[in-house]
């Protein structure tokens, strides 16, 4: 994992840099499934603002993680360590523009948050215009596919002269083989992803134009292999810039009661080196 600079965070001494991260607990782990410092269509700048709340009685850490955005056929990237942030006890704490403090370069990704003790974050993806800001909350994720529960569905992504739509996942294998997500828009497949095993991989990637229909669903189905996936669309108006994030929703499965959400922190703290809660890392 890299170590990087932190710039322009002026008081936040609480964020600490380095990633020698201590021998604690990871008792509460979450998914950002998008998050970015880059440049976008139309020469617009995106960029994400996190923030952490801590509802207990005791300090905290939580250690944040890129999974940079990669295109599929150059294979995988690894957790990128970014920064641990100390959160006092009752304490919010914003993180202005995260990637652009913590890297020197552009990157789009999802974000892994571990926290020593149980936690709460969301995020704001947006970018700056002269009247303000526009763009929209990315929660963390909450709907999960695996082997068991292997499709999701994105209503509302919309592709017209006025709209644009890009789609993002999140993606680890975890068993002994690859594994492998097909992306469709109604009866096209849009793009095929492969993670190898034992990797942790996110790519976002626009839509093409879908046919007649202005609005169409992106249904995500893992097609082979052992391991997790999330995804979100976000539905941009070219002219304003303002953007909509649309959450999955899990196919298949009772909602409220899809089996991967209930697994994936004891998948992502066994990949992350530390497999029970409570022991050391």
């Amino acid at each position: 994992m890299r170590m990087n600079e932190c710039r322009g965070l002026g008081p936040l001494s609480l964020l600490v840099l380095s990633l020698a991260l201590p021998a604690a607990a990871i008792e509460s782990v979450y998914v950002i499934p998008g998050a970015a410092h880059s440049r976008g269509a139309g020469g617009t700048e995106w960029m994400t603002d996190l923030v952490l709340q801590n509802p207990g009685e005791a300090a905290i850490t939580v250690d944040i993680a890129l999974v940079r955005s990669g295109v599929p056929a150059e294979g995988v990237r690894g957790f990128e360590s970014l920064a641990a942030a100390t959160v006092a006890p009752g304490e919010t704490l914003l993180l202005e523009d995260l990637l652009g403090d913590t890297l020197a370069d552009e990157a789009t990704g999802a974000l892994i948050l571990s926290g020593t003790a149980p936690f709460t974050a969301t995020s704001r993806t947006y970018l700056e215009r002269p009247d303000g800001t526009r763009g929209a909350a990315i929660h963390v994720a909450r709907v999960f596919v695996d082997e068991s529960s292997p499709r999701a569905a994105l209503p509302g992504a919309r592709v017209d002269g006025r709209y644009r739509t890009n789609v993002g996942i999140f993606a680890m294998a975890d068993g002994e083989g690859p594994l492998e997500i097909e992306v469709s828009v109604g009866d096209v497949v849009a793009r095929r992803l492969v993670t190898p095993a034992g990797e942790v991989s996110h790519v976002q990637f626009p839509i093409a134009p879908f046919g007649g229909n202005a609005t169409a669903t992106v249904e995500v189905r893992i097609t082979a292999g052992r391991g997790v996936a999330t995804a979100y669309a976000s539905v941009v108006d070219n002219g304003s810039g303002d953007a909509s994030v649309i959450e999955p929703f899990a196919l298949e499965s009772t909602p409220g009661s899809n089996d991967a959400r209930l697994t994936v922190e004891e998948r992502i703290r066994t990949m992350l080196g530390q497999g029970d809660p409570g022991g050391e890392r």
